[in-house]
């Protein structure tokens, strides 16, 4: 079913009884725009920043509505048998520009999918000739009115998501200063209280901080919060079918397979390399305190790949190298679109880009070093053609042996 802006249907007529369903969003733009999901209760307004699905919160509560990014298309997997629909009766699916430069009226094709059971079942075709001056725009709404249905809208304002967050009634953070090396962040105020009424909204303070780690910025340092630093996060995602990659009778099956990996030194002098080649997962638990959650040899875990440290145990890390290794798909970084988020409780998200034209096999990417407790973060992005040279480069002082998968 092909969709026009102001055109609604019922979900039910799209794919029956299901509640299980993926909205798929991609925005083809020479510049970054973030996509986010608000949750809205009966008034339109945000319910309460738990229900902001973005960037530094993907996950709403139950777990009804998780997003994930691959390249330029975002990802919002619904499960609406999970949601609490006292609260939230309504979700509005925006986009935004992330940059002071460009408009939407500038994106170069967009679409937004139904897909249920694997299959597209309802698409919109979003055009620059939707837009003038927005930089902000509201998609498309999944919402119930005796039923859920989906509308598609394509209308916004001249505003960022700053805009967003206030036209739907949250209260956005001020800004932090432009960070500069070695700079400590302002950190994330806690969240309010949810209020025990559950048709009513809760104050929202949210977050928008983000900070991207560049050539022009590429260090930045971490105070701890508390007794540590908690569950660091670090996600690898990436473009599992870019243009370039060619098709054949051979490799029609072939996704871009990229392996997240690290190289861990100890305070003690000891080490260890978490690699899912040799099935080098580690444990978060206990040592080395650094877990690699999988291998998405596939490519088809659309959220890529994840590695976890134990913050906790950060007293115990002189410093960790995390890279990534191409195995299949592509000859250069450049068609990967790969990026790097490291989440890490009460601090701003951290985002690498891999956008170099390299045909290396390796690429170190980012190096958290203790230093007095805190966490500096440099980016490196740096390429080798085998872990050999890298350890040598850092001087890990690892003995290599080759292996394939």
């Amino acid at each position: 079913m092909n969709l026009q802006a102001g055109q609604k249907t019922t979900l039910a007529s799209l794919m029956g009884p299901s509640l299980q369903f993926e909205v798929r969003v991609t925005l083809v733009a020479p510049f970054d725009i973030d996509v986010t999901a608000f949750g809205l209760n009966r008034n339109e307004k945000l319910f309460s920043d738990d229900y902001m699905i973005y960037f530094n919160q993907p996950v709403s509560p139950n777990n009804a509505v998780v997003l994930s990014k691959s390249g330029q298309t975002t990802r919002f997997k619904f499960d609406l048998s999970r949601h609490n629909l006292t609260a939230v009766e309504k979700f509005v699916i925006c986009a935004s520009v992330d940059s002071p430069n460009h408009t939407m009226s500038e994106i170069r094709s967009g679409n937004v999918e139904i897909i249920a059971n694997g299959n597209v079942v309802a698409s919109f075709p979003i055009s620059r000739t939707h837009f003038l001056l927005e930089k902000a725009v509201m998609l498309g709404q999944v919402y119930f009115k005796n039923e859920w249905r989906f509308g598609a809208i394509a209308q916004g304002f001249n505003g960022g998501l700053k805009a967003l967050v206030e036209h739907f009634g949250g209260e956005v953070e001020p800004e932090p200063p432009k960070t500069t090396p070695q700079q400590t962040p302002v950190p994330t105020p806690v969240k309010p209280a949810a209020t025990p009424n559950p048709v009513q909204s809760a104050p929202s303070n949210i977050n928008l901080s983000k900070i991207k780690l560049d050539k022009n910025n590429p260090t930045i340092s971490l105070t701890k919060k508390s007794s540590g630093f908690g569950r660091i996060g670090i996600n690898l995602n990436w473009n599992q079918t870019p243009p370039s990659l060619v098709k054949s009778f051979f490799n029609r099956n072939q996704a871009v397979d990229l392996d997240l990996c690290a190289l861990i030194k100890f305070k003690d002098g000891s080490k260890y390399a978490i690699q899912a080649l040799g099935k080098r997962f580690g444990d978060f638990d206990r040592y080395p305190f650094v877990f690699l959650d999988g291998d998405d040899r596939a490519g088809s875990i659309s959220q890529g790949e994840n590695l976890y440290i134990n913050g906790d145990k950060w007293d115990n890390i002189e410093r960790v190298l995390v890279f990534a290794a191409i195995y299949e798909g592509v000859a250069s970084w450049s068609d990967t679109d790969g990026v790097i988020n490291i989440k890490i409780p009460s601090q701003p998200e951290l985002e690498v880009r891999l956008a170099d034209n390299s045909n290396a096999n390796i690429c170190a990417i980012i190096e958290l070093h203790n230093q007095g407790g805190t966490i500096k973060a440099n980016r490196e992005v740096r390429y080798f053609h085998d872990i050999g040279a890298m350890d040598r480069h850092y001087s890990y002082g690892f003995r290599i042996v080759n292996g394939s998968k």
